[in-house]
């Protein structure tokens, strides 16, 4: 409930922004893959080979039919370095 709160939000602020569908799939799109190129970085050994994996054989070409749930799932996985931190920080990984 709180993912699609967010989600209404940010498309209301790009609506505010621009009414045109290619600039807001756009700007979903470079937001979504921004949350999981962080964190392959992060957390990849190799993150080239992780991002030829997703492009290939992941959720990319998929995630644009389920854009709310793979933006929710994009900003859950980056939001993991606060949970894998030895200090957890609830109200950060609440914000994200």
């Amino acid at each position: 409930m709180v993912c699609t709160c967010k989600f209404v939000v940010l498309s209301k602020f790009i609506g505010c922004i621009s009414d045109s569908p290619v600039f807001y799939m756009l700007l979903i799109s470079f937001v979504t893959l921004c949350f999981y190129f962080v964190a392959f970085k992060k957390y990849s050994v190799m993150p080239w080979l992780t991002v030829l994996l997703f492009v290939s054989i992941g959720d990319y070409y998929g995630m644009f039919n389920l854009t709310r749930q793979v933006l929710a799932a994009a900003i859950c996985f980056w939001a993991t370095k606060y949970i894998n931190e030895s200090k957890i920080d609830g109200i950060k990984y609440a914000i994200c």
